[in-house]
Parts: C-alpha cells; structure tokens; sequence
C-alpha cells in the first residue's frame, strides 16, 4: 500500500520517494538532485504525481526545474521567494492527499506541520494511518540520533519545534534528509556515555553502513532514547552539558 524509498542524491543527501505501488504513483520529497530519483522511478515503472518541498535549502530544491522536465506535475511546500516553482503553498494543518479512497479503505494524508528553526519557512510531511502506519518525512529537522543546524531562526524556536516532533507517536517511521547518523552517534555517546541505547545503536548504524546501507528509517521511539537534542530534558543530559 505505501513504501517510501531512499535516494541517495549530492554528498550526503537523502530524497525519498513515496510510492504507492498498488496505483504506480509516487511522491518526491526534496529532489536536490533529479537524475537518481528518476532513474528510480523508471525502474520502479511509477508515475510522479507531484514534488513535496520541506524548505528553500538548495540541496532540496535543486533538482525541481529538471524533475518538471521530466513530468509536469505540481509542486507543494512552503511560502519562500526561493522557490518560485511551488504551485501550492502549504501551511500548518493543511493537508495533502496522496492516494484515492478504494475498497473501504481510508485515504493516505500527509499532514503539514509548520517547523520553524533550520529556516523560518521549514515545513514536515507526517502521514498518520490505519493500515500504512506512521510516517514523518523531517527534513532538516529531526535526524538519526541528531537535528539540522539553526541557519535562521532561535533556539527556542527549534526546540519547540523539535519537541511537538517528539511527542508524534513512538512507532511513527523517520525519514530524515542527510546521512548523518555515524557522527551524530559520536556526538551522543560524549554527552551520554553511559546511555545503553546509544552503544547499541552505533552497533547496528555501524553495520548498515558497513554493507552500504541507509540508516533510515529511524522511529520516534528510538529517538527519544538515543537522540541528545530530544532528551534536553534528561537529568544526564543537563548535567554532562
């Protein structure tokens, strides 16, 4: 019913697909680069429907014009004169829907939360369903066992942005946009050393990597544990930092 698939893109970068094989449709989310996400969706024989935009950062947005090129379809995201391709301007509680009604079956949604704190404009796509499960496409905000850097915005802002993510449900998937997941741990296991969660993690990322493999998804769950910027709070956390 849903699959969301990595691209890996640029240095580091992750696009994802959201696919929908049962009707051979697909979303792009931050298409930095177009030429692996269309060698993907050629593969996969899906059809682009539309291009999902989290925030004005190049490396998400590079690619827009050459996938229009490729399948002239609309472009979702936030209000930003850096973008100018975006048909629709989405805001908090708006919401998109990627699949048809069939068989009694509910729509697939993505619903819009506004993220300010990377940039003032920062927006995730969160998908909360009865059968295709949870699914937060985070952008820069939150990544495995890390979070973006604050370009335009206050910390205040991005930890309460951080924090409405965090209370998202433990099993949501997450699908953040960097592969960064290695020196995050690294950072994670100084503040935390004695944090069990952590070492196991580093164990497991480090063996994905190793076979060349993508560390995402994360969950919310996971993060709550092994992710230093979530756990602000923790009582080991204020006091090593």
């Amino acid at each position: 019913m849903l699959e969301i698939i990595p691209v890996p893109i640029l240095k580091d970068n992750y696009a994802w697909i959201i696919a929908l094989p049962n009707e051979n449709i697909a979303y792009v989310v931050d298409p930095g680069e177009a030429a692996p996400i269309i060698k993907v969706l050629n593969q996969r024989g899906l059809s682009l429907k539309a291009l999902l935009i989290t925030h004005s950062h190049r490396d998400h947005i590079a690619g827009i014009n050459d996938m229009l090129a490729y399948e002239n379809v609309p472009v979702y995201g936030p209000i930003s004169a850096k973008i100018p391709e975006i048909t629709h301007i989405l805001h908090e509680g708006d919401k998109c829907t990627l699949s048809t009604k069939t068989s009694g079956v509910p729509p697939i949604v993505a619903q819009i939360m506004e993220t300010p704190g990377h940039l003032p404009e920062h927006i995730v796509y969160y998908i909360n369903h009865p059968i295709a499960g949870d699914h937060l496409l985070s952008g820069d905000m939150i990544f495995s066992s890390g979070c973006g850097k604050i370009f335009i915005g206050t910390p205040e802002e991005f930890s309460l942005s951080l924090s409405r993510l965090a209370r998202l449900p433990g099993n949501t998937f997450v699908y953040g946009a960097h592969e960064y997941t290695q020196a995050n741990l690294k950072f994670a296991a100084v503040v935390e050393p004695e944090n069990i969660d952590i070492q196991v993690k580093i164990k497991d990322v480090n063996d994905k990597r190793a076979k060349g493999l993508p560390t995402y998804p994360t969950t919310i769950a996971i993060e709550r544990h092994t992710n230093p910027f979530l756990r602000c709070g923790h009582a080991d956390v204020i006091k090593r930092v």
